[in-house]
């Protein structure tokens, strides 16, 4: 039953893109910045960056080519085995809703860190409402990649790497029906579905 629930909304979910998540994303990133999308899937966050704040964007996945294409936009794909492969420095790299499939996340932050100062990420939020009803519903469908870690706020900043801190929190939900709750309840982790968080270097 779980599971038929899940593959349901997961097509709510897509069909109502793009997700609230990435506006959330792209109102930390600066103007004009040079930006790593680890995990950038098809680019839609890309896009969105791109358009609202001119961002020069290099994505990275497993896939052979994103359907986001853009004079902006530079595609790399890279293997589980060589993970991070980049030499250059960025102003941001983004993780969105990718450290949970990654079997070594806090390894993937360390080597992050010495390409930027400034990592923002996002995360499923373990505190949510319908999580913590049905913990089962904040796995994604069979077919997609597994979720290797769970995390709250509180578990999460046990990964971090030593020298970095939390300077922003946002909260938003990718749940059709609930994506008005980071309106009404900004700050508020247990009705939000997706925790964001920008980490600096201190």
């Amino acid at each position: 039953m779980i599971n038929f629930i899940k593959n349901i909304r997961r097509k709510y979910i897509k069909n109502a893109k793009p997700l609230p998540k990435y506006y959330k994303i792209a109102e930390i990133v600066d103007n004009k910045s040079k930006v790593l999308d680890f995990g950038c899937g098809q680019g839609e966050l890309s896009k969105i960056i791109i358009e609202k704040k001119g961002s020069k964007i290099i994505g990275c996945d497993l896939i052979n080519k994103p359907k986001f294409k853009h004079k902006n936009f530079k595609y790399e794909k890279i293997t589980k085995e060589n993970n991070f492969p980049f030499k250059e420095k960025f102003d941001y790299i983004i993780f969105a809703d990718v450290l949970e499939h990654l079997k070594n996340p806090k390894e993937i932050l360390k080597e992050a860190f010495k390409h930027t100062n400034k990592c923002i990420i996002s995360i499923p939020n373990l505190n949510f409402f319908l999580y913590r009803l049905f913990p089962k519903l904040e796995e994604p469908p069979i077919e997609l990649t597994p979720h290797l870690h769970h995390w709250t706020l509180k578990t999460f900043t046990k990964i971090l790497p030593q020298g970095t801190k939390i300077k922003k929190i946002k909260y938003c939900s990718d749940f059709p029906e609930l994506r008005w709750t980071h309106k009404l309840f900004p700050k508020n982790n247990f009705f939000n579905q997706t925790l964001i968080m920008e980490i600096d270097k201190k």
